[in-house]
């Protein structure tokens, strides 16, 4: 899916970021329409058969970037994931009323709560500057992946047995214990990948900025 840029009409200009998803130091309670999203994402417990990783990247116009940060990490929190603290990083600018902050971060959710943690963080924001979408399935990979273990893991269990057995020749035992490393060299290589692949799928990624509306015109890529 490709680039957007959607403005918000202008009289929400004024309207507080992110309204109703901070944490319950910020905000007394959660609002009854995030309360009740929140309640059909935490429900929906489909498993997910196919091995998809999803990505969107954001750039949000806001008031305070340092703030509404605080605020999203409450946000996917709420929606059983988090944001990668080592992802995040702040850039300085100087306007005429000081030095503001750009934020740059990346969040995780799962795949089932993509849509309304997206809904919640466009609806909070001044305006949506930037918002692109890309989709890879790996569930093939995984599936032969599967595959492959469960062959490994089957010769693994019989040159077991074998061994157990004591061979009456040193060299075959020899033989025997260098096949048995190999076969489990190969196993920890695949079950690496598939660990890799599970996690993830498990939680899709959010690129997001967070800009000042001072600064909008410096940041945002064209259409």
């Amino acid at each position: 899916m490709g680039a957007r840029v959607r403005a918000k009409p202008a009289g929400n200009h004024g309207a507080k970021e992110l309204a109703g998803v901070g944490p319950p130091q910020m905000k007394p309670h959660i609002s009854f329409p995030l309360a009740l999203c929140l309640f059909a994402l935490v429900s929906a417990c489909s498993t997910r058969a196919a091995t998809v990783v999803e990505t969107h990247s954001l750039i949000l116009v806001v008031e305070d970037p340092a703030a509404s940060l605080a605020q999203l990490r409450a946000l996917a929190r709420y929606a059983g994931g988090f944001v990668e603290d080592s992802s995040v990083s702040f850039s300085v600018y100087e306007v005429p009323r000081g030095a503001v902050y750009q934020a740059t971060f990346t969040m995780r959710v799962p795949p089932r709560c993509m849509q309304g943690t997206l809904a919640q963080m466009e609806d909070g924001a001044i305006e949506i500057a930037y918002h692109s979408y890309s989709r890879q399935d790996f569930t093939l990979e995984h599936d032969l992946l599967e595959s492959r273990r469960a062959e490994f893991e089957h010769s693994r269990d019989r040159l077991l047995n074998l061994i157990d057995e004591k061979y009456a020749q040193p060299t075959d035992a020899e033989l025997a214990n260098d096949l048995l490393q190999a076969l489990r060299t190969e196993l920890h290589s695949v079950e690496s990948r598939i660990g890799q692949l599970e996690n993830e799928s498990s939680l899709s990624y959010i690129y997001v900025e967070l800009i000042p509306i001072e600064v909008r015109q410096l940041t945002v890529p064209d259409s």
